[in-house]
């Protein structure tokens, strides 16, 4: 008897100085917040760059109550192509990550129902030109490891907002992990009994606050980073100003 199917494709490792970039949205990003993550990381040895998940909104592939004049998708996709672009010539010789996040997910789930004959043909990779680009492309259930660090856009491990997002990431996963999705910025800490220290963190975001979706939120801006030692710095956004 052959195996079974995998679903899950195995994670990906990631060396050196990595940022982790969440939740952009583009279309309902936020200007100022992008302007002041890339102007901070320009001051850092970045070698890595992930756009951890909904880098694209892909709202108008959503089931939400749309408008006539919501953003196209076509115009999305623009403005992704501009952002990642602009990203490699900003940081030329880093490695860009491209991390499928739920409203990525949009798109599989809008052909299967519209258009299944387009199904394994139309694709975020072919879409971005991620790999004519050098882009490494991440699926929706792939995670990545980080100097002893999982990275998750979030939608894989289901976690809750809750009081403390990083504490259910923590219960969650038992291991130094980080995540985006919430758009909340949280860390917390807690030691074994073998003396060994385990961290969580959950990242803002770079779109903007308030969404029709959810006007009154606890959502903030910011993003992460992990040192090649291993170091997690967790950076919140405010007035255009990037705060430890």
């Amino acid at each position: 008897m052959q195996d079974g199917k995998d679903e899950v494709d195995e994670h990906i490792v990631i060396e050196g100085n990595t940022a982790i970039i969440c939740d952009v949205h583009l279309g309902f990003h936020d200007i100022d917040a992008i302007r002041a993550c890339i102007q901070y990381l320009r001051k850092l040895k970045v070698e890595n760059i992930v756009l951890n998940g909904d880098t694209v909104d892909a709202h108008k592939l959503s089931r939400c109550a749309k408008r006539k004049d919501d953003i196209e998708f076509t115009t999305e996709l623009q403005l992704a192509r501009n952002f990642i672009d602009n990203l490699r010539m900003t940081f030329p010789k880093v490695q860009l990550y491209f991390k499928v996040g739920n409203h990525e997910d949009r798109l599989e789930r809008y052909i299967q129902e519209k258009a299944d004959q387009f199904a394994g043909l139309v694709s975020w990779q072919s879409l971005l030109e991620l790999d004519a680009k050098g882009i490494k492309f991440v699926d929706s259930n792939q995670l990545m490891f980080c100097h002893g660090t999982w990275i998750a856009h979030g939608h894989e491990i289901k976690v809750n907002a809750g009081q403390t997002p990083a504490q259910t990431l923590l219960n969650k996963t038992l291991a130094n992990s980080c995540m985006g999705h919430l758009h909340r910025t949280s860390t917390v800490s807690k030691k074994t009994l073998d003396g060994e220290f385990i961290r969580c963190d959950t990242f803002g975001t770079l779109s903007k606050l308030q969404r029709a979706y959810m006007p009154y939120s606890q959502s903030n801006h910011g993003f992460g980073f992990v040192h090649d030692d291993g170091q997690v710095e967790n950076f919140r956004i405010h007035d255009g100003r990037v705060l430890k």
